[in-house]
């Protein structure tokens, strides 16, 4: 049967229909035809392992394949899928490539990836601009860049999981995707569908590129998918009780048989009258946690406070075990297939699906995610002391939730460093966010009337850079009203 923690890197069924249109999309942006598709579809309905697929068969050598995916927890920084992008680019590229495809624009594009400088000497310091005409800057530089690579070999760019991405990475998408019509570039975004369905950016960008959806797995799939996974035929109540439960969702499929396979069950011919399955996919996470020992499962919970993607080093501190003894336990998870290595990262990890980090997270009581969150302000502050550049959003999310245990102070100090930050970047609405949070966690702390208008006074200028005039006015008016209060003219 083989192990199925691996499944997705060598069980591949169906989407033929999808990975057709697919690569229809990919011959007209060869052909200079470029643009964007959006894969869509529920949680573990397969969409980066379609895009996966699609590059393991289409995309021959000479191509140039970028990833970027999006960050599930919060306080990552603006425009994180495109810094993964230039950052990978970046770092396959020589000094002189480097240079010359950077253009005009380097200066700019440093704002997103401030390593370039210490590549491309006698950059100019970046100048003091309106944020709209920063952000415009930002998104120009970006898509002259890639049309000067793209002059090497066609570009695949896939931006993995839109529904976590920032609103400016958003704003970014909607300016390359047009851009990009007449450039041999591809953009390929996944994305839930639900997230489809709210109001938002995510939403607005959608109609500008091709909308593929991904459903469940039909019957002959599902047959094939359970075919691969015992030693013979599996017989039609099995693969009729399994189609009916999953609905064809391979991840959930994938986790159910990983169950059969430990209860004995798989090549049982009554399992669709007898076997009790569950009907939720987090119960099937559930049962998969369940051999894991008590230490194993609180470590994760650790891993999953961090967030789907967890850096090593940060989780030791955090755990205050040996390294070895921690990488010991590491194994397990990985060998359980609850835990991978990241992409393209030495030293950081991720969990094995979203829904997995989810179901975790979502198993902690609210005293201990509380705590565990405090924990971790904590390490990644000491671990960033000296850092040039440390990770404040980060910082601001794990302090904020840690605020009613006294740590409302510097939930609103990072909070404020992190809205500065983004500000620098032209992030308008990721600085509005964190001033947000800022003002929010105030009421964690003793009352401070200066520092309470020194939040409403950049949350407006915030609001005003991110285009919501009426926000910014509304706050600006209370923080003049604040100001008449304390009698500060």
């Amino acid at each position: 049967m083989g192990d199925l923690a691996n499944v997705a890197d060598r069980h591949f069924v169906g989407r033929e229909a999808e990975l057709e249109a697919l690569t229809a999309r990919l011959a007209d942006a060869r052909a200079g035809r470029g643009g964007f598709v959006l894969l869509v579809g529920e949680a573990g309905i397969g969409k980066t392992r379609t895009a996966e697929e699609l590059i393991a068969r289409e995309v021959a050598s000479g191509h140039r394949v970028l990833w970027g995916r999006c960050a599930e927890q919060e306080g990552a920084p603006a425009y994180w899928p495109w810094v993964q992008v230039l950052r990978t680019w970046a770092e396959h590229v020589d000094d002189a490539t480097l240079r010359a495809d950077l253009g005009p624009g380097a200066a700019d594009l440093s704002r997103l990836l401030p390593s370039l400088r210490e590549r491309v000497t006698g950059l100019a310091t970046s100048e003091v601009l309106e944020p709209a005409q920063a952000r415009f800057r930002v998104l120009d530089a970006v898509g002259s860049w890639l049309h000067r690579i793209a002059e090497h070999a066609p570009v695949v760019l896939i931006l993995d999981d839109l529904h976590w991405a920032d609103e400016d990475s958003l704003v970014l998408l909607r300016f390359v995707a047009v851009e990009m019509r007449t450039a041999p570039v591809l953009v390929i975004g996944t994305c839930r569908e639900e997230a489809m369905r709210r109001d938002g950016p995510l939403r607005d960008t959608a109609p500008i590129g091709d909308r593929i959806p991904l459903r469940g797995l039909d019957r002959s799939a599902v047959e094939a998918f359970v075919r691969g996974m015992m030693p013979g035929a599996p017989s039609p109540a099995v693969v009729d009780h399994l189609l009916r439960t999953t609905e064809g969702n391979p991840f959930f499929l994938d986790e159910l048989l990983r169950v059969l396979r430990d209860e004995g069950a798989l090549e049982r011919a009554d399992l669709g009258a007898g076997l009790e399955i569950p009907d939720q996919v987090r119960d099937a996470v559930r049962r998969h946690l369940r051999p894991l020992s008590a230490e194993d499962r609180q470590l994760l919970g650790i891993a999953a406070v961090l967030g789907r993607e967890f850096d090593f080093t940060s989780w030791q501190r955090i755990c205050d075990l040996p390294p070895e003894r921690l990488l010991d336990r590491l194994g397990v998870a990985t060998q359980a297939g609850i835990v991978t290595d990241a992409p393209d990262t030495l030293g950081r990890f991720r969990f094995r699906h979203a829904l997995i980090r989810e179901t975790i997270y979502a198993d902690l009581g609210p005293a201990e995610r509380t705590l565990l969150h405090r924990r971790v302000a904590l390490a990644l502050e000491g671990q960033h002391a000296a850092a040039p550049h440390p990770p404040y959003g980060e910082l601001a999310h794990h302090f904020f939730q840690a605020a009613p245990l006294g740590e409302g102070a510097k939930a609103v100090e990072y909070a404020l460093k992190a809205g500065e930050r983004a500000a620098v970047l032209a992030a308008s609405t990721e600085a509005v966010q964190h001033y947000e949070r800022a003002l929010a966690a105030l009421s964690f702390i003793s009352p401070d009337g200066v520092l309470e208008e020194q939040v409403l006074l950049a949350l407006g200028d915030a609001q005003w850079g991110a285009g919501d005039f009426g926000g910014a006015r509304r706050t600006f008016d209370r923080a003049a009203r604040a100001a008449r209060a304390r009698g500060d003219g």
